[in-house]
């Protein structure tokens, strides 16, 4: 048996003006083997100074101490009659719960005379769920007078709502549950699972169920009232529905927008020291995507690029994604400047590289990354460069289209106006935005991604009024057996009524029983092996076939997977 652990030792050093109810006392299970599987415990009393029996700090000891010395001197034996250890339960047995060595229960007495005679128990005494395994005496009487040290562990539920990571592993407080000793329960509820929000479900529309589950936890070893929910926990589950939910399956038509990793983007830059000084200076990046961002590309998808996605700045990367880049000053006008940037756009567009050389004027000079040459750009772009966003950078976009920041740059109001204006000048064919947009292909009267109508398969749910009962189970393998199935794999005989080994499983189980057939997979292969029979043809009476429905080595690949689809080897049966 697992020795109990992590006990908070209560203080047994209380005053003396402790009353101890005659009828009801704290005890310490010291033994629960009972000889007659009665429900029948040993316990004895810890108590504190004042009272008739001195305090003890370990009860297991101290009955060792105790029974030695009663067999020198004969004045009882443990279990019998003559045991002033001895209790019985005080629920009925089939209710009661036995408690382990070194927990805690009540005891009851009938009599207000002698402590020792009709003793009954209730217990154990338990501090939480999280402490079911096995709950020192101390830990669970630190809310009683014994209690010194108030210590709890941390809650299950802090704001009456569990926690998301440990969420169903103990019962929920509106169900009914019989919770075992060692990771398992019985629920009769599902108020944890319920249909809507907690706050504002009825109970009669919660999950009518009930649970059966073992493994529901992953046991958290530093504090054990908040574990883990364990998704894959072995259950077996009832539920009746007042109504019954199908699934149908049915076609519709859906529209769908093709998409592509963006290829190259364009920026154009307002330098808005300049700016407010009246000067028209920047910079337009033209630059490869997807874009390099230390060892890992960072991949936008073209729908899903607007102005204000965030890309990371070029930094050390220059090399990676600049194409080249133009730089202007003191461009004279704002029709001038969006004629230059309309300019550069357009010679990209239509992949002039020559002319996208030569656009350099006098207010501005072209630089390309050294790895480009400047007559070969689509080589350093491997051939891609649609889909093709442009766009005012960050900082630029924050002028055009953001409210005012605070505080503000000196002439903002200019500074705004003028960006503004530069902005509404800058188009590119087929684009319906102004400023910024995204050119998914070459052709001029198709900018926007392709969308194409499909018919599809949607699966639907559908309620009818009629009452449905579900029985499902869970486990990574599952067997299904009868005592009568005994003329294929022989019969299958257990070694005890006290459920089956693990060993017992992997031993004989696994080769009396046999794999469970999928039958839809089942009936897809005979309608195969039927059709080909009923429909092939002959060039001639008694010649070989020459022509079949289905292709023979479509039929020999349906039988040569006949074992990986058609049988679950995790469901057995005999």
């Amino acid at each position: 048996m697992d020795n109990i652990v992590n006990p908070i030792q209560a203080n047994l050093n209380r005053s003396t003006d402790i009353n101890y109810n005659k009828l009801i006392t704290f005890a310490v299970c010291v033994d629960n083997n009972d000889p007659q599987r009665a429900a029948r415990i040993r316990a004895i009393a810890v108590k504190g100074e004042g009272l008739t029996n001195s305090k003890i700090i370990d009860p297991l000891k101290a009955i060792e101490s105790l029974d030695s010395d009663a067999a020198k001197n004969k004045t009882y034996r443990p279990w019998s009659i003559s045991d002033p250890y001895l209790l019985t339960p005080f629920l009925p047995i089939h209710l009661n719960v036995i408690p382990r060595k070194g927990e805690a229960i009540k005891s009851i007495s009938y009599e207000t005379v002698k402590d020792n005679t009709n003793r009954e128990y209730v217990g154990p005494l338990i501090s939480q769920f999280g402490e079911i395994k096995g709950d020192n005496f101390s830990n669970s009487q630190i809310v009683t007078s014994f209690g010194s040290q108030n210590v709890p562990q941390p809650d299950y539920a802090p704001e009456g709502i569990p926690l998301p990571e440990g969420k169903g592993s103990f019962p929920n407080p509106e169900d009914i549950a019989i919770v075992g000793r060692d990771n398992c329960d019985i629920l009769l509820g599902m108020r944890e699972k319920s249909i809507r929000d907690e706050t504002e479900e009825s109970p009669e529309n919660w999950y009518p169920q009930i649970l059966i589950r073992s493994g529901k936890l992953i046991k958290n070893n530093k504090f054990y009232s908040r574990p883990t929910s364990n998704i894959k926990q072995t259950f077996i589950q009832l539920n009746t529905f007042p109504q019954s939910l199908v699934a149908e399956e049915i076609e519709v038509e859906k529209t769908i927008v093709d998409d592509a990793p963006l290829a190259t983007l364009i920026e154009w830059n307002l330098d808005q020291v300049a700016l407010g000084n009246g000067s028209l200076t920047g910079h337009i990046n033209f630059l490869k995507m997807p874009y390099k961002s230390g060892t890992n590309n960072k991949v936008f998808m073209a729908t899903d690029f607007n102005v204000e996605t965030v890309i990371p700045p070029l930094g050390f990367n220059l090399q990676t994604n600049l194409v080249c880049r133009l730089d202007f000053a003191n461009v004279s006008g704002d029709t001038e400047l969006s004629m230059l940037i309309n300019d550069f756009i357009k010679k990209v567009d239509n992949s002039d590289w020559v002319g996208l050389k030569a656009i350099a004027t006098s207010s501005s000079t072209i630089t390309y990354n050294t790895d480009v040459d400047p007559d070969k750009v689509g080589e350093f772009l491997n051939g891609l460069l649609h889909p093709l966003y442009f766009r005012p950078n960050n900082a630029t976009h924050g002028l055009i289209a953001k409210a005012e920041p605070s505080p503000s740059p000196t002439n903002y109001a200019i500074m705004n106006q003028r960006s503004n204006a530069v902005n509404s000048l800058i188009n590119l064919e087929g684009v319906k935005t102004k400023g910024f947009g995204l050119a998914f292909t070459t052709n001029k009267g198709k900018r926007q991604p392709p969308v194409t109508t499909k018919k599809q398969k949607e699966t639907i749910i559908k309620t009818q009024q009629t009452q449905q009962g579900i029985i499902s189970a869970g486990a990574e393998k599952i067997y299904l057996f009868s005592y009568n199935s005994s003329d294929i794999n022989g019969q299958i005989k257990l070694d005890t009524n006290y459920g089956i080994s693990q060993e017992k499983f992997a031993s004989d189980l696994e080769k009396q029983t046999n794999s469970l057939v999928r039958g839809e997979k089942l009936i897809e292969l005979l309608k195969a092996i039927v059709n080909q029979v009923n429909n092939h043809v002959h060039d001639y009476p008694g010649n070989p076939p020459v022509n079949y429905p289905l292709p023979k080595t479509d039929l020999t690949k349906l039988v040569d997977n006949a074992e990986r689809d058609m049988l679950n080897k995790n469901i057995r049966i005999n």
